[in-house]
């Protein structure tokens, strides 16, 4: 094998090894929004009140309420700081009420890219519906809606 020929084949064993470093760095990155809304409803299924730190309360809209209004009008610190427990709280009673479980939820997948936020689906296989989650595309990542999709 001569001179020329190994500088092509080290050349091409190269931009094979960037290619592929880069596909794996993009899947990394594509999936930090899958595993973070994972993370997030299980801390919210299992009442963990970690939860609170990865959801935007002023802006939350979670199954057709607007949680971030009513959140607003709270008097103070100490009367938003009940709500949130109360409401992960709440998540995770309403879920066992339902005889949730964590492992229903299969699927995870980015559903949807838009300029100002990503929204993560995950299809919960019991009840034969898909769960969606609104992140920010910019700022911190903190979950801005949780809403079932609508059929039709």
């Amino acid at each position: 094998m001569g001179g020329e020929e190994r500088q092509a084949i080290v050349g091409y064993v190269v931009a094979v090894i960037t290619i592929l470093a880069a596909v794996a760095l993009w899947m990394r990155w594509s999936n930090q929004e899958v595993e973070f809304c994972h993370r997030v409803l299980g801390d919210l299924v299992h009442g963990r009140q970690a939860a609170q730190r990865s959801i935007d309360w002023e802006h939350l809209k979670a199954m057709g309420v607007d949680v971030g209004a009513a959140y607003a009008l709270l008097p103070d610190d100490k009367a938003r700081a009940k709500y949130r427990e109360t409401f992960i709280k709440g998540f995770a009673e309403g879920f066992r009420r339902i005889n949730g479980q964590m492992s229903a939820f299969a699927h995870w997948r980015i559903y949807k890219r838009e300029t100002d936020s990503t929204i993560v689906a995950t299809d919960d296989t019991r009840h034969k519906k898909t769960l969606l989650f609104t992140i920010p595309a910019t700022g911190a990542k903190q979950i801005e809606g949780i809403q079932w999709e609508r059929a039709g």
